[in-house]
């Protein structure tokens, strides 16, 4: 998974779960910390969409021990995937507070964040493994051409190796008739996770829930304070079509 995904930023508020420290940089003395979240989302308007957002916070650290936030070059710049990010600043604090998310995407590949004084590189940090089941593969139908009552089979990704799957989720992306969700029953055999087609028309994406296992996302950030992400558990998606 090494392609970004580059598309239209919107601003927004993320949670993160996974902390760890990583200030070695021309970035340590602003308190800067950085943020990457993964989440698989659904919407059910014409035509419904799925797929894995990427959320990310770059903000300053809150600390007790001072009154304010350090200040910030007057020409800082900061980057996702090289794309230039407005700063925002909490109104109270006055403290840097900037977030952005992505557009929903079949799986999230490298994530870079940048902070600049000008085109001085200020802190960097790069993220990898945010969605670590999105390259699930199709076994059976190879084609994905497929009928109601059909047995598919797919393949797990080495990084959510599991045996036995708790949930299969079909998504109809063309169908308006039939529910968004059309959850079904998957069997783990030693070629991979068997499941059936329920009735729907047109194309589906697929997942799979319930990993008791998530591996951490890869990440280094030199220059920033603290550094956070946080990996999706869905295995999938992978997409079928439902003829008449």
């Amino acid at each position: 998974m090494t392609a970004r995904h580059r598309s239209r930023l919107i601003p927004i508020g993320a949670a993160v779960v996974l902390l760890v420290g990583c200030g070695d940089g021309a970035g340590e003395n602003l308190a800067l910390s950085v943020a990457a979240v993964a989440r698989f989302q659904t919407q059910d308007s014409a035509p419904r969409a799925i797929g894995f957002q990427l959320s990310v916070v770059i903000a300053q650290v809150p600390a007790s021990s001072r009154p304010s936030c350090p200040t910030l070059p007057s020409t800082l710049r900061l980057l996702i995937n090289d794309q230039d990010v407005p700063p925002a600043f909490d109104s109270s604090s006055g403290c840097l507070s900037t977030s952005a998310m992505w557009g929903l995407t079949p799986q999230i590949g490298t994530v870079t964040v940048d902070a600049r004084d000008g085109d001085r590189l200020l802190a960097h940090a790069q993220f990898q493994g945010l969605t670590p089941g999105a390259g699930a593969s199709l076994a059976v139908p190879a084609d994905g051409q497929v009928l109601a009552g059909d047995d598919i089979v797919v393949i797990p990704t080495p990084e959510l190796p599991t045996g036995a799957e708790s949930d299969a989720c079909f998504y109809p992306l063309d169908d308006m008739t039939v529910a968004a969700h059309l959850w079904q029953a998957p069997e783990r055999r030693a070629d991979g996770i068997h499941v059936l087609v329920p009735t729907f028309h047109g194309r589906a994406a697929v997942t799979f829930g319930g990993k008791p296992y998530v591996p951490q996302p890869s990440y280094s950030c030199p220059g920033f304070d603290l550094c956070t992400a946080n990996a999706d558990s869905t295995l999938g998606p992978v997409f079928v079509t439902e003829g008449p």
